[in-house]
């Protein structure tokens, strides 16, 4: 432990060469037939009760992400190369350089209180949500936990009900490490979830003992736990892993699932004991109608 800490020390992700990125493209909200969203189809600026607001308790609301160069990925192949990782897998890569526009990205994953009232108004299809051992839906005491056992199609519902979308992956890996490509979402050393500043110590979901595991939390967490990312979002490691908008692509030789209904989820989940696989690269796969015990949602709005 003490030699990866100190290769994941000794320049992780050095600098990036400064030809011009490529600018990603705006992303359109989805609309579904399911039922009238709660926001305007046509609407363009985030409504003012959706936004963050210092001092403001809400579960709903968006942090304002600005524009920005960033490098995206990780490999594990060159440690003077951009984005070194030791623990890199190849699906990470490849490292590469991109112009991310600004968008507006959830503070919180979508709670089950979120899902309730978006069921309840004919725009979510209940269906779409598992009802499994570990499903939160269907629990007074779950209200403000996140909605797992979510498919893809159900991620995009919840979402186009507050006429937003699933964020992009680069999105999402942009708002989870910033400019500085953190490793985890509060920085380069691994906490498994759990994050210690001024004496407070923050569950994720997850925590780690000592000899640098981590253990089943048994479940998920509320979704009002304070978080350290660099925009000050919550959970963007462990808790629940998280729908992105964009399809996944093996890399060669990777085994995975035949079709072309495999879509990227990002973040760790509560059930992940490798405080590795909290890192803001990992990426899996996963097919869209899976309803699994540690998948959620949190959802994104483009900024004109």
């Amino acid at each position: 432990m003490t030699l990866l800490l100190g290769l994941w020390g000794c320049g992780l992700f050095a600098s990036v060469p400064s030809a011009p990125a490529p600018v990603l493209p705006p992303v359109a909200p989805f609309r579904d037939e399911a039922g009238p969203p709660r926001i305007a189809p046509d609407a363009t600026a985030l409504p003012e009760d959706l936004v963050c607001r210092p001092g403001v308790a809400s579960l709903d609301c968006f942090e304002a992400i600005p524009e920005a160069t960033v490098t995206l990925g990780a490999q594990s192949a060159d440690p003077t190369a951009p984005g070194y990782d030791p623990a890199a897998a190849p699906n990470e890569g490849p490292v590469r350089t991109v112009r991310v526009p600004a968008f507006w990205i959830q503070r919180h994953e979508v709670t089950v209180n979120a899902w309730n009232k978006c069921v309840a108004e004919g725009w979510c299809d209940p269906a779409q949500v598992g009802t499994g051992l570990q499903a939160n839906v269907g629990r007074l005491d779950r209200l403000d936990h996140p909605v797992n056992q979510l498919t893809w199609r159900g991620a995009r519902q919840v979402c186009a009900s507050l006429g937003a979308r699933l964020p992009t992956e680069a999105e999402w890996e942009y708002a989870a490490r910033g400019t500085e490509g953190r490793r985890w979402p509060w920085g380069d050393m691994p906490g498994c979830g759990r994050i210690a500043t001024a004496g407070e110590t923050r569950e994720w979901g997850v925590h780690m003992p000592e000899g640098g595991t981590c253990t089943f939390a048994g479940t998920t967490h509320p979704a009002s736990t304070s978080g350290m990312s660099p925009f000050d979002l919550v959970a963007m490691a462990g808790n629940v892993w998280e729908w992105t908008a964009d399809r996944y692509v093996p890399p060669e030789g990777e085994a995975a699932p035949e079709g072309d209904d495999l879509r990227i989820q990002r973040g760790g989940g509560w059930a992940d004991e490798d405080p590795l696989q909290l890192r803001t690269t990992v990426r899996v796969g996963v097919r869209e109608g899976l309803q699994l015990m540690d998948v959620g949602v949190r959802c994104a709005w483009s900024r004109p």
